[in-house]
């Protein structure tokens, strides 16, 4: 096999696996608990621009909310009308797509300058640290993930 089929080959594998792993990680869970605490000022603004048309200027109520860029909100109006549902799971979908972005990123872009170990790296600690954030949100731990790409971090 040439230099560049195995190359393809392994970057095609890499994709797949980085694609399985986020499927698995984040679709089950992601309406698995209710909305609460700042999650819902990200939503607010979105249900608003939704009902009244209005993109350009944020609000919560009828007051506006210009502490946050709008991009969060767009990503989630976009998912409520693209879906036709509004739910926690339709909410947190643009985030969850924004983490397979960027993993996809570290093993595509960032594997010319990272290398094949660097940017399996690079992924393991976004997993990490996203799933991280989930688990401690559901109340779970995940000092065990962290721990183990530390261990990773130090073989390199």
């Amino acid at each position: 096999m040439s230099n560049i089929q195995h190359s393809m080959n392994s970057r095609l594998g890499a994709l797949a696996i980085v694609l399985l792993a986020w499927a698995l990680i984040y679709l089950p869970s992601l309406g698995s608990i209710a909305i609460k605490g700042e999650e819902g000022r990200r939503i607010l603004p979105a249900i608003r621009m939704l009902e009244t048309g209005n993109f350009i200027v944020p609000q919560v109520g009828s007051n506006p909310y210009y502490r946050k860029p709008p991009l969060v909100n767009w990503l989630v109006a976009a998912s409520f009308k693209i879906s036709g549902v509004r739910n926690e799971w339709t909410a947190r979908l643009p985030s969850a797509l924004a983490v397979l972005a960027v993993a996809i990123a570290f093993v595509t872009v960032a594997r010319a300058s990272l290398g094949p170990r660097g940017s399996t790296l690079a992924c393991k600690r976004l997993a990490a640290a996203s799933s991280s954030c989930a688990l401690c949100r559901t109340g779970h731990h995940a000092d065990r993930i962290v721990r183990v790409s530390d261990e990773d971090l130090h073989k390199y």
